[in-house]
């Protein structure tokens, strides 16, 4: 998705193992040495989160076959529909989801679970972002449209902060899966334009999913330059960072030892 080319992949040739597999038996113990807290084994819900996988990448291989194939050829009403479509089958993908792989808040969740759904809300981030990047967008569409397609990436950027939150509470910053980064920067940046008219709890959001772009600029040079562009961005459009924002950039001169 990030190279905005066509994935030119085919559905796989054989079906996901069955419920007789012995993956189901795997159980998993999440970081043991990463914050020295000790955790329960829980399962590893490989199979699960595989076939699980396979149907949310087809999905994705289809957006991307729209966005950078087919969309040129569409006008902005066809383009609309046609993303509205994408849109729906990701909601049924999603509310489809076993029991085990939904999400609750209230029980440590282990990672590969955090991050389907985290990849969800990236894709529809991913999707809306190139509908309101349209030029023919705004200017052709009803404001009750362009506030509805604002409003579901925004929510789509506040669950991965929240998602991120759980994965911050039980494991720490340490081991953070790569695979996180993106979703964490797209996320930033919707939060970012957000903040001027927001509550105090999507400031909290946009701080926190801050602290993951810093912990991974321990790691990866593009995170460091996703934390500058996040900089320069906020000050292009006159955005003030809370002085708590401002106290988690600042950790970036820090060694990890001191905070993570």
């Amino acid at each position: 998705m990030e190279c905005r080319k066509t994935a030119n992949l085919k559905p796989p040739i054989f079906e996901p193992p069955g419920r007789d597999n012995s993956n189901d038996d795997i159980v998993w113990i999440p970081y043991p040495r990463s914050n020295h807290i000790g955790y329960e084994k829980k399962s590893a819900l490989l199979r699960e989160i595989m076939i699980q996988t396979v149907g949310f990448t087809e999905l994705v291989v289809n957006m991307q076959d729209l966005l950078f194939d087919e969309a040129f050829d569409m006008n902005i009403g066809d383009l609309c529909r046609a993303v509205s479509a994408v849109y729906t089958r990701l909601e049924t993908w999603l509310d489809n989801l076993p029991p085990p792989l939904k999400i609750d808040k209230e029980a440590v969740q282990v990672p590969q679970v955090l991050s389907l759904h985290i990849r969800y809300h990236h894709a529809i981030i991913q999707l809306f972002d190139f509908l309101m990047n349209h030029e023919d967008f705004a200017p052709m569409s009803h404001p009750s449209d362009v506030n509805q397609a604002r409003l579901i990436r925004l929510q789509s950027a506040k669950q991965i902060a929240d998602y991120l939150l759980l994965y911050h509470e039980a494991y720490g910053l340490r081991h953070v899966p790569g695979q996180m980064l993106e979703p964490a920067n797209a996320s930033t940046l919707i939060l970012l334009a957000a903040l001027d008219d927001c509550k105090d709890n999507l400031k909290e959001e946009f701080i926190e999913v801050c602290r993951f772009l810093v912990a991974f600029s321990k790691r990866f040079s593009l995170a460091r330059d996703m934390l500058a562009n996040i900089e320069s961005t906020a000050e292009s459009k006159g955005i003030k960072l809370s002085p708590e924002a401002g106290a988690v950039f600042d950790h970036r001169n820090l060694e990890s030892s001191q905070w993570l």
